[in-house]
């Protein structure tokens, strides 16, 4: 993108005779300013989209502090995936003004296209909002990309958390007990012996990495088919698993009437 802006600034100035140098500090000037509202545009455009199913909007009070701020850095946003994260996150504070705090946009400003790229890569992996399992699909050397990237925590040695217990209620009333977790809009379901513990390891998320992956997620589909696998080679107990989607984002009921049951695959 660089180099194509100075190719295009050179093109121009090549027009604009020798002795005119006001008439070239003007196409430079002009030419900067179409560049970020052409980037400014790029990320409104994904804001909009959020409340175009939206019969009604709500007007509420947008901070002017915080559309400024939000403006001076989106208009240097060029890559198409990192324009639909500011446009999410425009929207996120549009629906919910005071929620997105300044210092998200500082780590946002500062993510490259590969750390931006390898975050929604691992989108898919985290469970519960909040941690990113670890396994065969990501080495320790984008972990700590991450790191730098200020999105997860890790400072050499993975953490382990037990899966919670619960009472899955099917339709016609039958009950299963066993463990769960949440991860990509599903609830994770194992109905090994409720009296046993199961543990997974992971990284956990900054702050700033839990508010951008919630906002990342709303833009995303991802597959969960790819964290059912890396569960089942990581947790040696089980053999299976059934997911279940959520009725709704956020919300704690299932649709039982969609489970799915995924078996270990044998080598």
């Amino acid at each position: 993108m660089a180099w194509l802006y100075l190719t295009l600034i050179k093109k121009k100035l090549e027009e604009v005779p020798l002795e005119n140098d006001n008439n070239k500090l003007e196409l430079i000037s002009q030419t900067t300013i179409n560049e970020e509202i052409s980037n400014i545009s790029g990320c409104a455009k994904e804001a909009v989209r959020q409340f175009i199913d939206s019969d009604v909007i709500e007007e509420k009070d947008l901070s002017k502090d915080f559309f400024n701020r939000w403006r001076e850095e989106a208009k240097l946003v060029s890559e198409e995936y990192t324009q639909k994260l500011w446009g999410l996150v425009l929207a996120e504070e549009m629906k919910s003004p005071n929620t997105i705090p300044f210092r998200i946009m500082d780590v946002l400003r500062n993510l490259t296209k590969v750390e931006a790229e390898l975050f929604n890569r691992m989108g898919q992996y985290v469970i519960f909002d909040q941690a990113l399992v670890t396994g065969q699909h990501i080495h320790e050397e984008d972990i700590n990309t991450l790191v730098e990237a200020g999105l997860v925590t890790f400072a050499g040695v993975y953490r382990s958390t037990k899966w919670s217990k619960t009472v899955v209620t099917y339709a016609d009333q039958s009950k299963k007990i066993g463990h769960y977790i949440n991860g990509n809009a599903y609830l994770i379901f194992s109905d090994y012996d409720h009296e046993q513990d199961l543990s997974l390891t992971y990284v956990p998320l900054t702050q700033a990495g839990k508010i951008i992956y919630k906002i990342a997620k709303k833009n995303n589909d991802w597959d969960i088919n790819a964290l059912v696998k890396v569960i089942l080679h990581q947790v040696k107990e089980i053999d299976e698993i059934i997911t279940f989607p959520f009725i709704e984002i956020g919300k704690t009921g299932i649709n039982t009437h969609l489970e799915s049951i995924h078996k270990r695959e044998i080598n």
